[in-house]
């Protein structure tokens, strides 16, 4: 669990084995955004910070304007203009142009792809973060007037998921011919 204190106004993270601070006192302006994975904690506002809850490395990211998905193998960011793929020390290995607002993107946990989901287009995108190059490129269409409400990504099974919004059912996305199987 993180949360911020309310005698210090630290930010703090919480776990069966005790308590540890994550950020100094804040401010009401100062607290950030926070999302919590269950292992990385990112904080974003201006920047973003993400703390590996095994290590407790932090990793600040000062360009970022928003953290789209943390695991092991790296961090996904935004900038002002583009998208980063960074590993987890925060090196550049890839980038792509920034897309349209509500463009998803997920790093699969090893690191070896990226799909980006173009809402607009009802695409998927997957990249080869080592060298950056498009692997394919699949429109997906769900069954009958549904659409897409939300894309929780990578499963723990290697499998790439999108959720409906009228049939409120998860699907399987093939990344090569963009076929939706119901889950």
């Amino acid at each position: 669990m993180v949360y911020l204190h309310a005698e210090d106004r630290r930010l703090t993270y919480q776990d069966a084995r005790g308590s540890r601070a994550l950020t100094p006192p804040l401010t009401d302006a100062d607290v950030p955004a926070v999302t919590f994975d269950g292992r990385f904690v990112v904080m974003s506002g201006a920047g973003a910070r993400v703390v590996d809850t095994r290590t407790w490395a932090p990793l600040v990211l000062a360009g970022a304007r928003e953290v789209h998905d943390v695991n092991a193998a790296g961090v996904v960011v935004t900038t002002g203009d583009r998208v980063l793929v960074l590993d987890p020390r925060g090196r550049e290995r890839m980038r792509l142009p920034l897309g349209k607002l509500g463009d998803n993107y997920h790093l699969r946990p090893d690191g070896r792809r990226l799909v980006v989901i173009r809402w607009a287009k009802q695409r998927a995108e997957t990249y080869d973060p080592a060298t950056g190059k498009r692997l394919s490129a699949v429109t997906y269409r769900f069954p009958g007037d549904d659409v897409l409400e939300n894309v929780p990504g990578w499963s723990k099974g290697g499998r790439f998921l999108l959720h409906s919004a009228y049939e409120d059912r998860s699907y399987s996305l093939d990344l090569a011919t963009g076929k939706l199987t119901p889950r």
